[in-house]
């Protein structure tokens, strides 16, 4: 796939649309960040109760926050690309889905999922909700997630609204929050992110729009989940 002009693909990929699998409530393999779909104590799910964890920017829920659509999300479904290498639940209304090896250089150094209403116009202007989520075992070069170079993203048609702090039960790092986006006028928020042992990096990029969107976002960062593995040898089965 050629760079994509709203993201100015630093490191670029090649999507390939290898396989993607998207079932509700699939299990993926190794551990789950989320916890399951099962009801707890509390009535509630360990999915919702994650998604109530989420902690955005308070200026892009403030931005975001004031349009809606006027129809929430119907439900998500579990992704899980071909190799079991990474996972996310997405909206059932973002029926665009691909997934392939994370080229950078030339060369496969982890996994990707990207997911929207109109992938094409995710990539090009950002002008409709989408999630790009990768994963490396080769990027975490960079010495500071909170500056690392958004792995895929350049953000100069947009306005840099900070950068904040970012933590969950299985990753920390730090958000770029970025509004005014390309002619889509969206907001796009990049959270770079690694576990404690460094092994790995996480990127999550996500264009933001609407409120219903703010939901999607909650729900996709409770969710996205590294439980395989990401080399390149992995690949060969």
């Amino acid at each position: 796939m050629k760079n994509k002009p709203y993201y100015r693909l630093v490191l670029a990929f090649m999507p390939a649309i290898i396989g993607l699998l998207l079932l509700p409530g699939m299990a993926a393999q190794g551990s789950d960040k989320s916890g399951g779909t099962a009801a707890t104590g509390n009535g509630k799910t360990n999915v919702e109760q994650q998604v109530e964890k989420v902690r955005l920017p308070k200026e892009l829920v403030a931005r975001a926050g004031q349009i809606t659509t006027g129809r929430a999300y119907s439900g998500y479904v579990k992704a899980v690309d071909s190799y079991s290498a990474i996972t996310v639940d997405l909206p059932k209304e973002w029926t665009q889905v691909e997934s392939g090896d994370w080229i950078v250089h030339g060369k496969p150094v982890g996994r990707f999922i990207a997911a929207s209403t109109d992938l094409q116009a995710f990539y090009n202007t950002g002008a409709v909700p989408g999630v790009y989520f990768a994963a490396s075992s080769v990027v975490p070069a960079y010495n500071d997630l909170a500056t690392a170079p958004d792995v895929a993203v350049s953000a100069g048609t947009c306005k840099n609204m900070g950068v904040f702090d970012y933590q969950d039960t299985f990753y920390q790092g730090a958000y770029n929050y970025y509004a005014d986006c390309g002619k889509g006028a969206s907001n796009l928020l990049v959270l770079n992110g690694a576990p404690g042992s460094q092994d790995f990096m996480t990127s999550v990029r996500l264009s933001i729009r609407s409120k219903e969107d703010l939901d999607a976002a909650a729900h996709i960062l409770a969710t996205f989940q590294v439980v395989g593995r990401l080399d390149a040898d992995n690949h060969s089965h």
